[in-house]
């Protein structure tokens, strides 16, 4: 009984750090939304690359990562970005065009 409870509270307390990792890439990517609306193109980067690091796999991040590099007139780490968005999720019609 014991050893299940331990378990039970490894398994709750890694639960609710993956909820709390993509509640602060939410929030980095919200940042950098409004960055890059504001044309801080450097601070907008820097936000989508916080999300990135707390959830590698949030695609919409680097899609949106991929824009300023875009922006930022550097092509191969704009490339880069839409081909990892694109493995996270294969279909989206935007990133292809």
């Amino acid at each position: 009984m014991r050893w299940l409870m331990v378990v039970y509270s490894i398994v709750l307390s890694g639960t609710l750090f993956a909820q709390e990792s993509r509640q602060s890439a939410e929030r980095y990517y919200q940042l950098g939304q409004e960055a890059l609306s504001q044309g801080r193109l450097p601070e907008a980067r820097d936000y989508f690359s916080k999300a990135i690091a707390e959830n590698p796999g949030f695609s919409d991040a680097y899609t949106a990562r991929a824009r300023v590099h875009e922006k930022l007139n550097n092509y191969n780490s704009a490339l880069l970005d839409y081909g990892l968005s694109l493995e996270l999720v294969p279909d989206q019609f935007e990133v292809l065009f």
